[in-house]
């Protein structure tokens, strides 16, 4: 991915395109790209079209304003951010640096987030097998015993799984922590 800046802005290009115009901050000279009908170096202007851009050189896209673009792509949205794009001159490259994310609520009402979370999940799980609880209750069926310890099995891990959720003593770790996954 390339970068360049286009009348004060950052634009970002995914694939090199074919053909681009010249802009103002960058207005190279190159021996032999830039001629005149005779064969005459010529000074580029702003916006001249530079044909066959996908066949030049990085050093020659670089006098054109077009640098990488390079930033860490391993962040956790939960608790990090990107800024914004600029242009970090020492490496020659487009960047972004990952910012930690503004924690505006308290630590308590993270909590009681993530437990709120956790109970809708927990909703629909135990809903997946309500219904033997409903022939039970219409029909007087027996509640199979694998269903029964199943959702005791989901109800202990419940307690555990909420224990550690208050247990914790920072947002950060709230915002991190991974409910347990039962649609696998």
């Amino acid at each position: 991915m390339k970068a360049r800046l286009e009348q004060g802005e950052i634009k970002q290009y995914a694939f090199l395109p074919e053909a681009f115009l010249t802009v103002a901050e960058y207005l190279p000279t190159i021996e032999g790209h830039n001629l005149d009908e005779d064969g005459n170096s010529l000074a580029y202007v702003e916006g001249q079209i530079v044909k066959d851009a996908i066949e030049l050189s990085d050093d020659t896209l670089k006098l054109f304003g077009f640098f990488d673009v390079d930033f860490n792509s391993n962040i956790d949205t939960r608790v990090e951010h990107y800024s914004d794009l600029y242009f970090d001159s020492e490496k020659q490259v487009y960047t972004k640096d990952v910012v930690e994310n503004d924690f505006d609520l308290t630590l308590e009402k993270y909590k009681e987030k993530l437990i709120t979370n956790y109970d809708h999940i927990l909703h629909q799980q135990f809903s997946k097998t309500d219904y033997h609880y409903i022939k039970q209750l219409e029909l007087g069926a027996e509640i199979p015993q694998d269903v029964l310890d199943a959702r005791a099995s989901l109800r202990a891990e419940a307690v555990i799984v909420k224990q550690e959720i208050n247990a914790l003593t920072n947002k950060r770790d709230v915002l991190m922590y991974n409910l347990p996954n039962y649609f696998v």
